[in-house]
């Protein structure tokens, strides 16, 4: 029997059964309830403005990308430096990216969208609720991996505009873990920078409501 049924069959047995979805830990979104859930990855939420929209802003200003700032597993000293980097080459990924469409600024004022990342590891739990109704959660040890947000905002308002957040699960993205799997977040990071240009283009355009 696969890991994940084994552990949702214990959490039966010991007569806990599942209240919600997972939940896990994030850079700047602690409440998904105005999320929308997103057939691209298993576990993709997005957020947008009901009246505001990406497309009416002229100037992006992309923060750093922050790359495990507070790992599961403290990252050693010497190897900070090599996730700085990698975070940096990201930033300049989605300028690069975003330059035919939008002016690039170090800014903030009207018409400019603040657009902050963070790639995250996973510190999982699941909500539980037992037969009394008491609700507890226990940590989640199967799953790991990687996890992308994005959060766009007003730069003059601080109001989020779009959000959009992304689990890639498996030992193939433990990189906060070991290093060597950075390939394979810098290649699944680039093809989700793919997926939020389309969404962003997608959802906010301003003949969308």
């Amino acid at each position: 029997m696969p890991k994940p049924y084994r552990l949702l069959l214990l959490f039966l047995l010991s007569g806990c059964v599942l209240d919600t979805m997972p939940e896990r830990n994030g850079q700047f979104i602690a409440d998904y309830s105005e999320f929308q859930k997103v057939d691209y990855k298993e576990e993709t939420w997005v957020y947008h403005h009901p009246t505001k929209h990406v497309a009416d802003y002229s100037a992006l200003l992309i923060g750093k990308v922050d790359v495990y700032p507070n790992p599961q597993k403290k990252i050693k000293s010497a190897l900070r430096e090599e996730f700085d980097d990698f975070g940096q080459r990201m930033r300049m990924e989605m300028v690069q990216r975003s330059r035919k469409r939008y002016k690039i600024v170090s800014e903030p004022g009207p018409g400019v969208l603040k657009v902050d990342f963070a790639i995250l590891d996973i510190k999982p739990f699941v909500w539980l609720t037992k037969p009394d109704g008491t609700r507890t959660f226990r940590t989640d040890t199967v799953l790991k991996g990687t996890k992308f947000e994005v959060d766009c905002k007003d730069s003059a308002t601080g109001e989020r505009v779009f959000a959009l957040s992304t689990l890639y699960g498996g030992d193939d993205y433990i990189a906060y873990q070991d290093p060597w799997l950075l390939n394979n977040v810098e290649q699944a990071f680039n093809e989700w920078l793919a997926f939020l240009r389309e969404r962003m283009d997608e959802i906010n355009s301003p003949a969308k409501k």
